[in-house]
């Protein structure tokens, strides 16, 4: 019965220890606020997003919880990654126990395909379970022990648009400086508000057959910061001089580190959310606890 899978599936995520006193609920909430701020930063280094995610408007990823995040799958069964398993190949691969004791079942995929390990996306057929987010599908897991469960809305949040420079390495890379740089090429501040050309994108960046935008935030502190640099002489008569572009890039790498901070924010919310969703307001640290902004 989908909807008894769905109370199993909560009430195992919630675990079925449920704290007794205030030591115990200050205990989960440090473990929840912790397990947030670990996670953001793991989805921010997890994948070499500044080569994988075009530069905007977005790519939709969704964030919930997985009772087989961080496992493999053997012969049906569900089976924990160990040491000397042989599993080991990403310098960011951990062993179930040690996920768990770093994120809980916290786990996320790319919303548009529909694709992640140990999950999958079925037509609910009870039509209960269906999201207008993935086009009516809802997600499936399976727990350890090979039963399936629908993931229901409360495990699950609205979709986080995510761009490449979601990576912490972002900043280094100047994904954003070809950008400001035409922008003021151009005389018009308005440009960096449009479809992108492919003389403004990084080299990895130009392979994506899609039309890419900045997001719409940082393509208005685009737009204000080349209008501030066209009304310095120097900058307008002579934009392609290499003595000006430490100053170029220093106004871009600001707007990128800006959208930056709103995307880690943007899951960190996501699981804020979910957490409230799902563990309830008093076993969830504060608002004011995650500093968000």
């Amino acid at each position: 019965d989908a909807h008894d899978s769905n109370s199993t599936f909560t009430s195992t995520c919630v675990n079925s220890r449920q704290p007794r006193d205030d030591k115990d609920i200050e205990a989960v909430r440090t473990f929840l606020r912790d397990a947030i701020y670990n996670f953001t930063n793991r989805a921010a280094g997890l994948e070499q997003w500044y080569e994988k995610l075009p530069l905007g408007p977005g790519t939709s990823f969704e964030f919930g919880l997985s009772l087989t995040a961080n496992m493999r799958r053997v012969k049906g069964d569900w089976i924990e990654l160990s040491e000397g398993d042989g599993t080991r190949v990403l310098p960011t691969w951990l062993s179930t126990q040690n996920y768990r004791k770093e994120y809980g079942f916290f786990n996320f995929f790319q919303a548009s395909h529909g694709q992640v390990v140990h999950q999958r996306f079925q037509d609910d057929p009870s039509g209960t379970n269906a999201t207008t987010a993935i086009n009516s599908r809802c997600l499936v897991v399976y727990d350890i022990d090979g039963n399936q469960f629908y993931v229901p809305a409360s495990c699950r949040q609205d979709a986080v648009q995510l761009t490449g420079v979601l990576h912490r390495a972002a900043s280094g890379m100047n994904m954003y400086t070809r950008i400001l740089l035409k922008t003021v090429e151009s005389g018009t501040p308005i440009t960096a508000t449009q479809a992108l050309t492919s003389e403004m994108l990084p080299p990895f960046a130009r392979h994506y057959h899609v039309q890419q935008k900045l997001p719409f935030q940082a393509a208005r502190e685009m737009q204000e910061r080349a209008h501030g640099l066209l009304l310095q002489k120097e900058i307008h008569r002579q934009p392609q001089d290499p003595s000006l572009h430490p100053l170029i890039w220093m106004n871009a790498n600001q707007v990128l580190l800006g959208q930056q901070k709103r995307e880690w924010n943007s899951i960190s919310w996501a699981l804020w959310k979910l957490c409230r969703n799902v563990y309830g307001p008093e076993l969830t640290p504060s608002f004011s606890e995650m500093c968000f902004g």
